[in-house]
């Protein structure tokens, strides 16, 4: 199984996307955080090969910065960036952070 960590300020979106993981039977949920700045921390207590992170979570904490961080500590772990507000300039933070996709 996949061990995923899920960054998402918004609990439905945040229960959706646990719902869907716990679903599919090929992904295990390390964690579920709602602020962008304790990710690292959650990697380091229970490796995740795959984040799926918010742009903007809890305490305004940015996911972009969280990305940059995690990708330096854990080069191998997957960063998705996931957001409903698609910006050109989203797209370029994430190039520059080390994110894998976006979404």
């Amino acid at each position: 199984m996949h061990r995923v960590l899920i960054v998402e300020d918004q609990r439905m979106t945040r229960e959706s996307l646990e719902n869907l993981i716990r679903q599919s039977g090929r992904y295990q949920i390390t964690d579920s955080i709602s602020n962008a700045a304790l990710a690292e921390m959650s990697c380091m207590r229970s490796p995740a090969e795959l984040v799926l992170m918010d742009v903007c979570t809890e305490n305004d904490e940015s996911g972009f910065n969280a990305t940059g961080k995690l990708k330096a500590r854990f080069p191998d772990t997957r960063v998705v960036i996931v957001t409903s507000m698609l910006d050109w300039d989203y797209l370029t933070r994430a190039r520059e952070v080390g994110a894998d996709s976006i979404w």
